[in-house]
């Protein structure tokens, strides 16, 4: 009995999978918006906005974890956003303190807020602003290579402009496939989910 249980769940993991599999064109198409969103918030950042070009993978990373892990849902954005900000703050005081008060001193009064950040996390209590994003942050401007030379000030602004020019993306993304889905629906053809 377990063996075809085994072998159903198989069947279905296999059938799912090919059904969330999209087709190759929407796959190249996709990539093209993808792209083209990305060159043109580069442009505006840099060119318009005074964004440095080593703060644009903040921006970056903000859309990565946003689209990944929170799927690009509008609910995930707002959590998304102030935990990165969280991380960069937290990132920042942890240096701030290593070069004010030195070593040990300094490193452990940068610790504390670190350690207490992550009892947060683990705990799952005020998730809307220590989270998985905020942890990701963190462990990333946290580096001593990029910590070093990073503009604290600047990483924040990445942030919210990335957050807000990718959600601007996102929602006509979407309305734009909300409205083919209705158009197809009214003209009777089937409506296969890409």
């Amino acid at each position: 009995m377990s063996d075809s249980r085994a072998a159903n769940a198989q069947a279905q993991a296999v059938h799912q999978a090919e059904v969330q599999q999209m087709p190759f064109v929407s796959g190249l198409m996709l990539l093209g918006v993808i792209v083209s969103a990305i060159a043109i918030f580069e442009f505006l950042g840099y060119k318009i906005l005074g964004l440095g070009a080593e703060a644009f993978f903040a921006s970056f990373t903000l859309l990565w974890y946003w689209a990944t892990v929170e799927k690009a849902e509008f609910s995930g954005l707002p959590a998304s956003v102030i935990g990165a900000l969280v991380g960069v703050a937290l990132a920042w005081q942890s240096g701030w303190f290593v070069s004010h008060y030195g070593m040990p001193n300094g490193l452990i009064m940068g610790l504390a807020p670190i350690v207490i950040a992550l009892f947060l996390v683990i705990m799952n209590w005020v998730p809307m602003v220590f989270n998985g994003s905020a942890m990701l942050f963190l462990t990333i401007l946290g580096a001593p290579a990029i910590a070093k030379t990073a503009d604290f000030v600047l990483l924040s602004k990445a942030v919210v402009m990335g957050a807000v020019f990718f959600a601007g993306v996102v929602w006509l993304a979407k309305a734009y496939v909300d409205i083919r889905t209705k158009a197809k629906m009214a003209s009777g053809k089937q409506v296969v989910s890409a």
